[in-house]
């Protein structure tokens, strides 16, 4: 038997497909050795990643800098934001916590906008405490893409509940599709047999809602 093939090139002697070996046999590629052109199906056990040349090998994406993640701080620190009772109400989410590519405005439209390059499928969610002074009858968090409603969640008080409610932690949660120049926004819906508001912190720093996203 041969113990060494010398060759420069190997070709089926019929058909497509040349097979190294058979069922149980190992085939070894040394060190140093340089891999050409491995399709993205190919497989190998013993083969370095940096033998790799040339070739397209599938790998997994992880979360990117295309991520936000924002507060509530509430207008001039006050530690809440009023709501008109039963009025669909944009949160204003007024602290920028994380937000490496500046696709989070905090000041004016309140809403994370896809930048240019970050085309892709999006985790969003949100967390929002709100209050009612007396009791509460019910209470929506939306999630809203380009203005108009992705998902919802509600509270509502059933007739046959027993005790007042004047505190209720939302939240709301959706995987979205987004292109550059896509928005996000949070709104709120509460109703109540007194004032109503979303709470917030006092700290400048931090929120007690939570409004956040990034690309998967």
């Amino acid at each position: 038997m041969t113990s060494e093939l010398r060759t420069n090139k190997v070709v089926p002697g019929s058909g497509t497909t040349v097979t190294l070996g058979d069922s149980g046999d190992t085939i070894s590629i040394p060190a140093g050795v340089t891999v050409s052109g491995l399709a993205a199906s190919a497989t190998t056990d013993t083969t370095n990643a940096s033998n790799i040349t040339s070739g397209t090998l599938p790998i997994a994406r992880l979360p990117d800098s295309y991520a936000w993640h924002a507060g509530v701080k509430a207008a001039a620190g006050s530690g809440y934001q009023t709501l008109s009772d039963a009025v669909t109400t944009r949160v204003q989410f007024d602290i920028e916590i994380y937000d490496p590519n500046s696709g989070y405005d905090p000041t004016t439209n309140h809403r994370y906008t896809v930048p240019t390059g970050g085309d892709g499928t999006y985790f969003v969610g949100s967390t929002v405490d709100v209050y009612c002074s007396s009791y509460m009858y019910y209470a929506y968090i939306y999630l809203y893409k380009n203005g108009s409603i992705v998902t919802y969640n509600r509270f509502s008080r059933e007739n046959s509940a027993t005790g007042p409610v004047y505190y209720i932690p939302m939240n709301v949660n959706a995987v979205v599709p987004m292109t550059a120049g896509d928005y996000f926004h949070i709104y709120v819906n509460v109703s109540g047999n007194g004032t109503d508001y979303v709470l917030g912190s006092n700290s400048s720093s931090f929120g007690e809602g939570n409004f956040y996203g990034f690309r998967i």
